[in-house]
């Protein structure tokens, strides 16, 4: 996201204040208009299901393939919902359960579609639902340094609207109060928060590593990380440059989750013993394989 496009945390205060009594949505100058040529019936033409379900006009077509200069139209916000409801999604702030959002399904769904398109939908704010198990997630991303990596890889305009305005969104606490993220952190929760903070870590611990260290493999999956090194020493070593790195780009490594682990080989030829700080030590210069297991806050 480029510099001038930020709003800052008063501006976005205003705006979900405005927005707190439509659940997020702004509605847009023409919906209502749109939305009456709907309740009449009005159609280009019929999509993948021809009449309306949950509280329409019976017999009544819907366009499902319509779209307003973006390549986004009703079938697809019909696709995505039909994922939430397979994954059993629960509900957000306004409390809309998934059967009462399909009791009206087709014209829940073309409200969202149309504010999309139009530009005028705010993400309402995110119900905030304790974790009694909180590591294992990036949760100090920075938007700034994100927006560096969503510029790159991100050539369409409203679509980084969209994203910053996902990630701008307040998170409401079960008392109803609103707390902002000051330009860090991701929706816990949210389903675009994995992908986004994959392609966070991409650039700040894939890259690195494949270009300082093009010898050692790595994996990673989420923000659990496996590091493959040779010796005691080089694990040691790569986990304290990691540890820098990280730090550099706003993240820490979680320490309780960050240890150097020996691999056994079946096929060793030497027997090894640990040391009094359970540091494994070989008997002699061998083959030998350690890694280095952590994971990133």
């Amino acid at each position: 996201m480029s510099s001038g496009k930020h709003k800052s945390a008063d501006d976005r205060q205003g705006e979900y204040a405005k927005l707190k009594g439509g659940g997020g949505l702004a509605r847009s100058s023409v919906e209502d208009s749109v939305m009456e040529l709907e309740r009449r019936g009005k159609h280009v033409r019929s999509g993948p299901s021809s009449t309306t379900s949950g509280g329409g006009t019976p017999g009544r077509k819907t366009d499902w393939y319509e779209n307003r200069g973006l390549p986004i139209t009703l079938k697809h916000f019909l696709d995505a919902y039909l994922k939430v409801k397979r994954n059993r999604g629960s509900h957000g702030v306004d409390r809309q359960s998934l059967m009462d959002f399909e009791s009206h399904l087709v014209r829940n769904l073309y409200r969202l579609w149309n504010r999309v398109s139009s530009g005028s939908y705010f993400p309402p704010a995110v119900r905030e639902k304790s974790i009694p198990k909180a590591d294992g997630k990036v949760r100090n991303v920075s938007h700034e340094k994100l927006g560096l990596a969503l510029d790159r890889h991100v050539s369409e305009p409203w679509i980084r609207t969209l994203i910053y305005r996902w990630l701008t969104a307040p998170i409401q606490n079960e008392d109803g109060q609103l707390r902002y993220r000051q330009g860090r952190g991701t929706p816990q929760g949210g389903v675009i928060s994995p992908l986004l903070a994959n392609l966070y870590l991409h650039y700040a611990l894939d890259s690195w590593l494949e270009a300082e260290h093009p010898q050692i493999k790595f994996v990673r999956y989420a923000d659990d990380v496996i590091v493959h090194c040779h010796s005691y020493d080089e694990a040691i070593h790569l986990r304290n440059e990691i540890a820098l790195r990280l730090r550099a780009c706003e993240l820490e490594l979680n320490l309780d989750k960050t240890q150097v682990v020996f691999c056994k080989r079946t096929n060793r030829r030497y027997k090894y013993r640990l040391n009094a700080s359970k540091s494994p030590l070989p008997m002699r210069a061998v083959f030998c394989n350690f890694k280095v297991v952590f994971q990133i806050w």
